[in-house]
């Protein structure tokens, strides 16, 4: 969903993103109480056979796979959707917004869902 309405969307999946630069310099995250309260929740309902899982304090974006991003009319990039690796079968799936390095929401997904059920109408071409 854009956050604005004349913003454009663009998918990795669905028709590829638009060339970006990318810092890579390492940044530190803060996260929305809803951002939080999902991953306590994931932590909860996961039983006791998996690990926890710890939300990043700091990442550098080249650590993520950025598998959406929406930039302004522009081409300005304003919020990114990333896969964050924990281990050898989960992402966590991070929502940020680059303004202020917001972590809007997050969860917990298997690293080998590759999305098949996606709908390509909602996004724009680069």
């Amino acid at each position: 969903m854009k956050e604005y309405e004349d913003n454009k969307l663009y998918n990795k999946r669905a028709f590829g993103l638009p060339e970006f630069e990318i810092s890579l310099r390492r940044v530190h995250l803060r996260y929305t109480h809803h951002a939080r309260a999902r991953l306590e929740q994931y932590n909860r309902d996961s039983g006791i056979y998996k690990q926890d899982v710890v939300a990043p304090r700091s990442i550098k974006f080249n650590e993520l796979d950025i598998v959406e991003m929406e930039t302004t009319p522009e081409d300005e990039p304003v919020k990114i959707v990333g896969r964050y690796a924990i281990d050898q079968e989960r992402d966590l799936v991070l929502i940020i917004l680059l303004e202020k390095m917001i972590v809007k929401t997050m969860w917990v997904n298997v690293n080998s869902d590759q999305h098949y059920s996606l709908n390509k109408k909602g996004y724009d071409k680069p």
